[in-house]
């Protein structure tokens, strides 16, 4: 296993998650590795400690840290070679070594604790050196030139994407103040000093206040988030069939980068959460090995406390000609689509049903309603009917009892005797022609009672008038 090589600092370099990283490595099957962010040469050591069949292709952007890697690895020989580049120009170092597949590859992201030891590279704000902060060291420009040409927008920017710091805003107002007074910030105590004063120790913090601020810087001198997606496209695609990938980040931005990447690959559907079937056309070719990232444990961050935010994911390239059972991800990859599918099929189904069933239920009530109003109405309309007949029969009825009893009185036969020219009866002619119908009266009544049959009803009726204009004839007129 790797041994930790003395730096410039006081601290020495220590691999990060080297166990893990070997172990899901699978370096003891052999064949090439490309460690692409070698460094001094940790990683690289244990895995060409790991099987004598075992080559490492090692890349990096610092010089001076590929030459303490030649020298740590010169013991393995041939089996090790370095080559100075950025690690996202994989493919063309890859064809210039002439080299199709390989069967491993890691990228350790991040600045390693030699850099960050290193007086001179303006990497830390532990040190009194010129804010350069470049891993490479002969290209690029330093973060004393990106203060110096940026704009306040532009720097507030880059410390709050990158570093997180809400602070970004005053942090950058005063760099751009003290640039106009022509007093550019030149060296790390500078920029400190400057954050320091920005957001104040008011407060314990675990921290110091610049810290966020010269990761923000380093990232972007150094393009750290550029392109890393393309790059782990572009590791997948020259991986062997069964070759793995690992991945160690540093930061929350590099490591969700990393994280949405592998899970395309994986085969895991871009669509909407809602789309009724699968439309992006991904594709399954890893399988990803590490469900959750792997992070240090309590041992490793005591040794090591620089290590604390480390994540390694790790991923399988799936072979496309392996038996089914192996296939562990194409075929859940299918069936997951199909299965959305049928379940976005079975709910549109079971809420267009709950929709008809509640739309029959209105209707069904709204017609109820209706019948009951109409009812209501057609019997009010009856009642009023049948009242304005009964009150009709009543008037009647009145006009008929008295018209009949002015026709039967005294005063109006006197009156047409008078108009027909005939003498008019006298009381005690009339009182006899009573006495007369009286008489008639009685013997009907006798007659019916001798008989035994009762008088019909036309027959009391008639009585029952004729007694009433007899009592009122005996009224005075």
């Amino acid at each position: 296993m790797a041994v930790p090589l003395g730096g410039r600092g006081s601290a020495p370099h220590r691999p990060v998650l080297l166990r893990e990283t070997i172990e899901l490595l699978a370096a003891e099957r052999g064949g090439l590795f490309v460690d692409c962010t070698v460094g001094l040469g940790g990683h690289s050591e244990a895995i060409l400690q790991a099987s004598p069949d075992t080559q490492v292709l090692g890349i990096d952007r610092d010089e001076e840290a590929l030459e303490l890697a030649r020298k740590r690895l010169a013991q393995f020989g041939g089996r090790f070679r370095a080559v100075h580049s950025d690690f996202r120009e994989l493919t063309r170092v890859l064809a210039r070594a002439k080299v199709n597949k390989v069967r491993g590859i890691l990228a350790d992201l991040g600045v390693s604790s030699w850099q960050l030891d290193s007086p001179s590279r303006g990497f830390s704000f532990r040190h009194y050196a010129p804010l350069d902060m470049r891993m490479d060291m002969t290209s690029g420009e330093t973060a004393a030139d990106l203060l110096g040409r940026l704009s306040e927008v532009e720097i507030a920017r880059i410390v709050f994407e990158y570093g997180e710091e809400r602070h970004s805003r005053r942090i950058a107002r005063l760099i751009v103040e003290r640039r106009e007074r022509g007093e550019p910030i030149t060296t790390t105590q500078d920029l400190a000093e400057l954050v320091e004063r920005a957001i104040g120790r008011r407060k314990p913090r675990r921290i110091h206040p610049a810290t966020r601020t010269f990761q923000a810087l380093r990232i972007a001198v150094n393009r750290e988030l550029e392109n890393l997606d393309q790059f782990v496209a572009t590791a997948i695609d020259v991986l062997e069939p069964e070759g793995r990938l690992a991945v160690i980040s540093f930061h929350s931005l590099e490591d969700r980068i990393i994280k949405r990447t592998l899970l395309k690959l994986s085969g895991r559907c871009q669509c909407p959460p809602r789309a009724p079937r699968c439309t992006c056309g991904v594709k399954t070719a890893i399988e990803i090995l590490t469900k959750r990232p792997i992070t240090p444990s309590e041992a490793e961050t005591d040794l090591n406390p620089r290590a604390r935010s480390a994540k390694l994911r790790i991923a399988r390239k799936v072979s496309p000609f392996c038996r089914r059972g192996q296939m562990v991800r194409r075929v859940p990859s299918r069936q997951r689509n199909a299965r959305i599918v049928r379940e976005s099929d079975r709910d549109a189904f079971i809420r267009l049903g709950l929709l008809l069933f509640c739309g029959l239920g209105l209707a069904s009530g709204f017609v109820y309603a209706g019948r009951q109003h109409f009812a209501a109405l057609k019997y009010g309309y009856d009642t009023e009917n049948l009242r304005r007949q009964h009150d009709q029969l009543i008037d009647e009825q009145r006009r008929y009892l008295l018209q009949r009893e002015q026709a039967s009185s005294p005063v109006r036969l006197e009156r047409a005797a008078k108009q027909l020219g005939m003498q008019p009866l006298m009381p005690a002619q009339i009182d006899p022609i009573r006495q007369v119908n009286n008489v008639s009266d009685s013997a009907r009544s006798l007659t019916s009672a001798q008989t035994g049959s009762s008088p019909s009803r036309a027959g009391k009726t008639e009585q029952r008038d004729t007694a009433k204009v007899q009592m009122k004839l005996k009224k005075p007129i």
